[in-house]
């Protein structure tokens, strides 16, 4: 038996009880290592395709540039428990749980390690950054629209840069939570209404329309700045002012979006209004289409115009495009 708590041998002791993991298992192993500003340990039970140290290698790279986007080192020690997931079956089959400084992942391993070890850091990349946004955040009230739906897009950008997926594959996905949003049934919710009634019905608007709007508002401003600036300065001045003390959430992630020039009414129109995303001409001018097809599955496509022009070209490179 093993915890993400501070313990000496079978003594373990904690300040904030619902915080803390237990592992019980069989063969518990653990392997620490120092990361950046921050120690790292991998629990495992069980067996994976790869080492500890092919996962600790994932995580180390996501906590890096995590770091550096939030300009934030953790203050607690990071863990990560890794069991496989019961039965025969493939890393298509996972859950996870981010509480605390523990990240608790059931994991499908019956697979190459390459596919295995590619699920993983698809997953690691969304739940580790959960030890930023919101637990290392002094932020009150319902905010789940950006910490789990903004989580989503900065994670899927992870995955790009790591080279765990191609630019298709981002676009692909964007795609598929948008016709999965345009089926939603609460959509006459805003995404702070949303947040408030999270477990009661309206998760799904949650996590996909804060996925879409966080898409729009990082293109938004990176076109509006030539790439100067994206998404994750809202983070670093997201973590600069969280110094100052327990704020509502809402009124300060909503101030950040805002300050920038020609993003005002933003938040206004996309996050405290029930206003419908409409991908199809919002993304017109930045050189992406969305093609429909009337039948069968992924019936919604985005894809990349042939004729982009300068701008066009340079916006949809520093988000990854490489023609």
């Amino acid at each position: 038996m093993t915890s993400n708590a501070k313990h000496e041998g079978s003594q373990f002791s904690t300040d904030n009880p619902e915080t803390v993991v237990f592992l019980l298992g069989t063969k518990v192993h653990e392997t620490r290592q120092r990361l950046a500003s921050t120690h790292f340990s991998i629990i495992t039970s069980g067996k994976f395709p790869f080492s500890d140290n092919d996962a600790v290698h994932i995580a180390a790279q996501i906590i890096d540039e995590y770091s550096r986007v939030t300009g934030f080192n953790l203050k607690s020690n990071a863990v990560l428990m890794l069991i496989p997931y019961p039965g025969e079956t493939g890393p298509e089959s996972w859950t996870a749980e981010t509480r605390g400084n523990d990240v608790v992942l059931v994991l499908g391993s019956k697979a190459s390690r390459r596919k295995v070890l590619t699920k993983l850091g698809i997953v690691l990349s969304h739940e580790l950054f959960h030890l930023w946004v919101p637990n290392s955040l002094k932020l009150k009230g319902d905010y789940d629209w950006f910490f789990e739906g903004f989580t989503l897009y900065r994670a899927l950008r992870m995955d790009l840069r790591l080279g765990l997926i191609s630019f298709n594959d981002h676009l692909e996905t964007i795609s598929s939570v948008y016709e999965s949003y345009l089926s939603l049934a609460d959509g006459g919710l805003s995404l702070i209404e949303a947040s408030e009634r999270r477990w009661t019905s309206s998760s799904s608007l949650v996590y996909e329309g804060g996925m879409l709007v966080a898409f729009v508002y990082d293109l938004t401003l990176r076109r509006l700045t030539e790439c100067r600036a994206s998404l994750d300065d809202v983070y670093a001045d997201l973590f600069r002012l969280s110094k100052v003390g327990q704020g509502s959430a809402n009124e300060t992630i909503i101030k950040i979006l805002g300050e920038r020039e020609g993003l005002k009414s933003f938040a206004k129109d996309y996050i405290e209004s029930a206003t419908k995303i409409d991908l199809d001409s919002t993304l017109q001018p930045y050189g992406i289409q969305l093609q429909r097809k009337t039948v069968g599955a992924n019936a919604t496509k985005l894809v990349v115009n042939r004729d982009l022009n300068k701008a066009q070209r340079n916006l949809l490179r520093c988000i990854g495009y490489k023609k």
